[in-house]
């Protein structure tokens, strides 16, 4: 295994305004400048770049070989120094529940290779810095991602003869995994390191990646004090943490141990600085004996080595160890002039959710499955004797209560399973809205607001699923995983009114897919244009696709071609972003969770106009052919304007009543002409999601 270890800033454009759903909706207004907006709406955030999320002047600052040794100047290697590019969409799950996944990313490292990032999901929210500055961010994450389609840029510059690095690598999968944290004024801190891909299991079927290390339950009272951690056993209600958690992952093959510890050390101010006189170390055991280390246990926590290290702590495993899967950590702690303490510990059972990524997706009524796997001694159980699942749910504020475990949990294929049921948002009980549901003033608080039925569509829904380990009648570890239910259209009951173009139907249920597309986005789909000035232009944000200039037809509406024209244009344009891959960067945040059906409705919607059109058409066209003007002979032209087509099949029929028979034979001629354009055209409409202007 070979490391690229790096450190820098991150930048990050997160919707703070819509991220609260009790905030009124802002429209969009034209007039308002772009600095009004970046003042009073959106808290600095630039509209045009929402959720985007990057790597600012992250550098290469360590390399770290497959036997060990390492590197730190670029005479040694020239890719030390080098300067790392990351950029993606950092969505989170809803405004409420702030698991961020990192959607379209893509990273290169100058002159060595660049590719892109599979999908990244944020671990919960850790409290890092101990202190009660209201100034300094204290929570901090991470991310870990494969990386994919990978290119090699090597050059005179960089290549295999004179980097390490590269010639190690080969053609080996790689990954990448970073720590983000102390973030304010839309920049942060991030540290992290690039490195082979590894497997979940040793051969020994032993878990070798993303091992946890927690706070020791008996931790000593001098630490808990020294350290600010007399609540982290207070219970959280979600992702963000009250205690906190190294995890690390052994590399077999090279013999190495990679043990992140930033989410581990009790920093008391954002310098990085540790509690006074102490010093952090890293116990390794073998069958229940400890390891020497040397001086290689200690782990370096001046600011200058954590940002050479990217956060990360190398241990060589001693060549004695057989069996490396076997081995367990803890993390030690001693103040100057005292006796080392435990601080950390690795957890004897662990479990780990393995048909979802730490988050879920579900749509109206949905039930769904989630399937654990429990380890003990980092082995997967097959057997769970004293061991079981407890599952719950926790209340959101800024959400009614949409999930919820239904049934016992059970053993399934040395899986332990359990089952959660969404809502039905389209058809609820009486539930309380937390937003708007507390009367502030009385004593105690008043719920007074209750909704049901079809719950209203600009909102974001979801709450926590909580799922407790219980050993031998002990609770030994809780996870908390954030749940997003969606709306669902109900295509099936809506197939005859949209077939037949009823108007108020269609309107409601496209008004609903886009106000929730853009109910916290006023700013959406926007872009900078510049108007004329007396001294200079101004810059003002124009938007490129206003939902509101939907055209909704009725039957008797088709015969206007120009209309139908411009309908299925926006459709299609609508699609053209909703049908984009996950990983394409064009794709709206947002339409990553559109509700369920929302696409295939306005397929639906969209096949109907043209269906009309088309039928219109038809009966033009025949009433042409079965006329006395029957001979006529057919020809092509190559027009896709629908409004200037219907012009001049105006001109014709105002024509062909005042001219001979051959001349109307003509001007017929090139009507049917017209119309049998127009029916291929709407058939091509129909199976694609083309829109013809451009922007």
């Amino acid at each position: 295994m070979t490391l690229l270890h790096f450190s820098g800033k991150f930048k990050y454009q997160p919707p703070f305004y819509n991220n609260e759903p009790g905030n009124p909706e802002r429209y969009f207004n034209g007039s308002i400048t772009p600095k009004e907006v970046h003042e009073k709406i959106t808290a600095a955030v630039e509209p045009l770049k929402y959720f985007e999320f990057e790597f600012s002047d992250v550098f290469i600052h360590r390399i770290t070989y497959k036997d060990g040794t390492y590197a730190t100047n670029d005479s040694d290697d020239p890719i030390i120094a080098k300067k790392i590019l990351l950029k993606g969409l950092l969505v989170d799950t809803a405004p409420h529940l702030e698991r961020g996944r990192l959607f379209a990313g893509e990273v290169r490292v100058l002159d060595v290779f660049m590719g892109k990032v599979q999908l990244a999901v944020q671990s919960d929210l850790f409290k890092i810095i101990k202190n009660d500055n209201p100034k300094v961010n204290q929570y901090s994450a991470d991310f870990e991602s494969n990386l994919y389609d990978l290119t090699n840029l090597e050059s005179s510059f960089v290549s295999t003869n004179n980097s390490r690095f590269l010639r190690e690598v080969g053609d080996q999968s790689l990954k990448i995994y970073y720590h983000v944290g102390h973030f304010k004024s839309l920049t942060g801190d991030v540290f992290g390191y690039i490195g082979l891909q590894n497997p979940e299991q040793d051969g020994n079927n032993y878990r070798i990646s993303k091992r946890r290390v927690l706070i020791t339950p008996n931790i000593d009272s001098e630490l808990k004090n020294d350290f600010g951690l007399g609540k982290y056993d207070k219970k959280s209600k979600d992702i963000w943490r009250n205690d906190m958690e190294a995890t690390y992952e052994i590399l077999e093959k090279n013999r190495l141990i990679l043990f992140r510890y930033l989410n581990s050390i009790p920093f008391i101010d954002s310098e990085y600085s540790v509690p006074k006189d102490y010093h952090f170390f890293i116990d390794l055991f073998y069958n229940n004996n400890k390891v020497n280390l040397g001086s290689n246990a200690e782990i370096d926590l001046i600011p200058h080595s954590i940002s050479n290290s990217g956060g990360v702590h190398v241990i060589i495993v001693p060549i004695d160890i057989k069996n490396i899967g076997e081995l367990s950590i803890e993390l030690k702690c001693k103040k100057t002039g005292d006796i080392e303490r435990t601080y950390m510990k690795e957890p004897i059972f662990d479990m780990v959710l393995c048909n979802y990524p730490n988050y879920i997706v579900m749509s109206s009524n949905e039930k769904t499955e989630l399937a654990f796997n429990i380890f003990k001694k980092n082995k997967k159980m097959k057997k769970f004797d004293g061991v079981e699942l407890l599952v719950g749910y926790h209340e959101n504020f800024r959400s009614p209560l949409v999930a919820q475990p239904v049934g016992k949990t059970y053993a399934k294929e040395e899986q332990y399973i359990c089952n959660i049921q969404a809502r039905n948002l389209e058809n609820s009980e009486a539930i309380v809205d937390p937003i708007y549901g507390i009367e502030p003033e009385s004593d105690p608080p008043q719920m007074r607001v209750e909704f049901s039925g079809d719950l209203p569509w600009d909102r974001y829904y979801g709450n926590y699923i909580y799922v407790k380990l219980k050993v031998n009648a002990n609770i030994v570890m809780e996870q908390n995983i954030p749940v997003r239910v969606l709306h669902s259209v109900p295509i099936e009951n809506l197939k005859d009114d949209v077939i037949n173009l009823n108007k108020p139907v269609i309107q409601d249920v496209v008004s609903k897919l886009m106000r929730y597309y853009t109910r916290y986005f006023p700013w959406l789909h926007t872009e900078y244009a510049y108007v004329r000035e007396k001294i200079k232009p101004k810059k003002i944000y124009q938007q490129f696709l206003n939902i509101e200039e939907l055209t909704y037809l009725t039957e008797e509406d088709v015969t206007h071609w120009h209309l139908v024209h411009d309908s299925v244009n926006m459709i299609n344009h609508l699609l053209e972003r909703l049908e984009m891959d996950e990983r394409d960067w064009k794709k709206m945040p947002r339409s990553r969770d559109f509700p369920i059906n929302g696409v295939e409705f306005l397929k639906l919607w969209k096949g109907a106009l043209l269906d009309k059109f088309a039928e219109k058409l038809s009966e033009e066209k025949n009433s042409i052919l079965n006329s006395e003007l029957q001979e006529i002979v057919k020809g092509e032209i190559d027009l896709t304007d629908f409004g200037d087509l219907q012009k001049i099949v105006d001109e014709i029929d105002f024509t062909v009543k005042n001219i001979t028979t051959e001349n109307k034979k003509l001007l017929l001629t090139c009507k049917l002409v017209i119309l049998n354009n127009l029916i291929n055209e709407s058939k091509e409409l129909k199976k694609e999601t083309k829109h013809t202007h451009s922007h």
